[in-house]
């Protein structure tokens, strides 16, 4: 529950259009 949590905070910054199956590109703001 909570990694779907930070999930979705890492998906509005980005925009909220990726999926959980986040790109190369996404993972590197982490």
């Amino acid at each position: 529950m909570i990694a779907s949590s930070e999930a979705d905070r890492k998906r509005r910054q980005t925009g909220g259009t990726i999926s959980i199956g986040v790109p190369s590109e996404d993972r590197d703001l982490d």
